[in-house]
C-alpha cells in the first residue's frame, strides 16, 4: 500500500531507509515531527567511510535512532555475482549499480519492519528517479502487507526548500549540493548542474578510489575466471569482495570506469556520472570468455536475455519470477565461462590481449585434427544450403 501522508504515520513505527543525503535526512526530521516512531536504517555496501560518518552525524542531529547494518559480503554473495552472470551494461554503454543495490536494501528495511514490527518502510526517493520504483516494487514483492511511503509522493517540496527547512533546524546542508550514490561496486552522482547536458562531468565529485595524476605506460594483467565469476587476479586467489576492491584501485591508477550516462526514467533522462574502474575492467574480461568459449546462437541468446533482464533490474523487478528464470538460464551456462583473460590496462584503455580456457582447447583440438578435404566439403555444403535458404 502507498501511503500518501505524513499524517498517516503519526504515532505509528517505520523503517526509513537512510542514505544520509538530503532527501532521507529531510524526511526524518518530518517523520519526527509528526510524531512517528522512526528507525533510520543505513546499509553499509562498502562506500566511502567519509559518507557513512556524515549519515551517522546527521541522524545524531536530527535525533531519531540510528542502525547501521553491513551488509557488504551478502551484496557480492547475492546480488553482484548474479549482475555479473546475467550482464550488467546498460545499452551495452554504462555498468548498472543502484538497480543492484537498492534491492538489498529494500530487503533489510523490510527485514527489520519484521523484526521490530514497524507498518511501513519510508524512502526518499524523487518520483522523477527509477530509484522510488525500484524501492516501492522491490518492497511490494517482499511484503505487500507493508506500507510504503515515498517522500516526493507525499511532500512536493523542491530541493531548495528542502535545505531551507534543514537549516532553520541547525542541520549544516552544505554537502547536499548533488545527489550521490556509492557502494563497493560503483559511485555516481546526479542532480545540480550536471543535469545540464553541457555541463562537463567532474569525477573529483565522486569518492570511489582515484588518483590524482595517471600512470604512465601499461600493466598487464590475468583475471581468472570459474563460472563465469572472478576468483583470482595474478594467480592470486581471493574472495570477490577483495578482487572488486583491487579491480578499483588498479584500474583507477589508469583513469578506468568513468562514465557519463542518461538513465530513461518515466518522463525524461536524467544525466548520471559514474565511476566503476572495476566494472570496465571485468566487463572487458568476461566479453573475451564468452566470446571464445560459447556457440554463436548461445551469445545471441544470452545477449538478448541481458537486455531483458537489465530492463528489469532497473525497474525494480529483480524479484520478479522471470528475473529468476533469466539467472537460472545463465547458471546452466556458467560452468563454459571458466579461464582466463589477460588485460592490458593504458590511460583509458582496457584491451584483451589473451584468453584461454577449457572450451576453448578443445575448440583448437579439434581445428588441428580435422581432415582438410572434409573441411573444404563441409564449406562448400554449408554454402550449397545457403543458397538454397535464399
Amino acid at each position: 500500500m502507498l501511503i500518501d501522508s505524513f499524517e498517516y504515520m503519526r504515532g505509528k513505527k517505520v523503517i526509513l531507509l537512510y542514505s544520509g543525503g538530503l532527501d532521507t535526512v529531510y524526511m526524518s526530521m518530518k517523520l519526527r515531527e509528526h510524531d512517528a516512531s522512526v528507525i533510520a536504517v543505513k546499509v553499509l555496501l562498502g562506500e566511502d567511510p567519509s559518507a557513512v560518518r556524515r549519515a551517522r552525524e546527521l541522524a545524531a542531529l536530527a535525533s531519531i535512532t540510528y542502525v547501521e547494518v553491513d551488509r557488504v559480503g551478502q551484496f557480492v554473495e547475492e546480488y553482484l555475482k548474479t549482475a555479473l552472470l546475467n550482464g550488467y551494461y546498460a545499452d551495452n554503454l554504462y555498468p548498472i549499480s543502484a538497480s543492484i543495490s537498492f534491492p538489498l536494501i529494500a530487503r533489510v528495511g523490510v527485514d527489520m519492519a519484521r523484526e521490530v514490527g514497524a507498518e511501513a518502510v519510508c524512502h526518499g526517493s524523487d518520483v522523477f528517479q527509477n530509484s522510488m520504483t525500484r524501492f516501492n516494487r522491490s518492497i511490494g514483492f517482499l511484503a505487500p502487507d507493508l506500507g510504503i511511503a515515498a517522500l516526493s509522493l507525499i511532500d512536493d517540496s523542491t530541493r531548495e526548500a528542502k535545505q531551507d527547512y534543514l537549516r532553520e533546524r541547525s542541520i549544516d546542508t552544505t554537502g547536499f549540493r548533488y545527489s550521490v550514490d556509492g557502494n563497493l561496486w560503483c559511485s555516481c552522482v546526479e542532480g545540480g548542474d550536471f543535469d545540464l547536458p553541457d555541463t562537463p562531468a567532474n569525477f573529483t565529485t565522486l569518492t570511489a578510489p582515484r588518483t590524482s595524476s595517471v600512470q604512465p605506460g601499461s600493466k598487464d594483467i590475468i583475471i581468472t575466471f570459474e563460472h563465469g565469476l572472478p576468483v583470482a587476479i595474478d594467480e592470486q586467489r581471493g574472495p570477490m569482495e577483495e578482487i572488486i576492491a583491487h579491480l578499483n584501485r588498479t584500474g583507477a591508477d589508469y583513469a578506468l570506469g568513468q562514465f557519463v550516462s542518461w538513465e530513461d526514467t518515466v518522463m525524461f533522462k536524467a544525466r548520471e556520472i559514474r565511476l566503476a574502474p572495476a566494472a570496465e575492467i571485468l566487463h572487458t574480461a568476461l566479453a573475451a570468455l564468452i566470446n571464445c568459449t560459447l556457440s554463436i546462437k548461445e551469445k545471441e541468446v544470452k545477449s538478448a536475455l541481458a537486455t531483458v533482464w537489465q530492463g528489469l533490474a532497473l525497474k525494480g523487478d529483480w524479484y520478479c519470477d522471470l528475473a529468476g528464470s533469466i539467472t537460472s538460464f545463465n547458471q546452466s551456462l556458467s560452468h563454459r565461462l571458466t579461464g582466463k583473460v589477460v588485460l592490458r590496462l593504458n590511460s583509458n584503455k582496457c584491451i584483451v590481449v589473451a584468453a584461454s580456457s577449457p572450451g576453448l582447447q578443445k575448440n583448437l583440438s579439434v581445428k588441428a585434427a580435422s581432415d582438410p578435404t572434409f573441411m573444404k566439403s563441409a564449406h562448400f555444403a554449408f554454402g550449397r544450403l545457403a543458397e538454397v535458404n535464399s
